[in-house]
């Protein structure tokens, strides 16, 4: 279980934040400006979609939401939204970091809209 912890980095300069590290910010192109952070693991759904058919290392999963959660300071990253929330799931639910499964962060919905 994780502490709800999202490590992102962030640009010194322009305050932009990535999920990757870069060698320079795709926003105002300062070179080696990033530094690294923890912010809380929590957001809301700005977009999702339910999956029906999947790469064979996921077909026994099928079907399963795959969501753009907002989190804090403007980041957007792609995650799951655990199978029993599935009916729960909507624009604007408030969602939580539960776990990083196979190299992608499952979020559970907290609240919804």
């Amino acid at each position: 279980m994780l502490d709800s912890k999202l490590l992102v980095y962030q640009c010194q300069k322009c305050g932009r934040r990535t999920l990757i590290p870069q060698g320079y910010c795709t926003n105002c192109r300062a070179r080696n400006s990033f530094h690294s952070l923890h912010v809380p693991g929590e957001g809301t759904v700005f977009s999702y979609t339910e999956i029906h058919v999947a790469e064979e290392r996921l077909k026994e999963e099928v079907p399963y939401i795959v969501a753009v959660i907002e989190c804090e300071g403007e980041l957007r990253l792609m995650a799951r939204i655990r199978r029993e929330d599935s009916e729960q799931v909507a624009i604007g639910a408030t969602v939580e970091l539960v776990e990083w499964k196979e190299d992608t962060p499952l979020f559970k919905v907290s609240q919804y809209s």
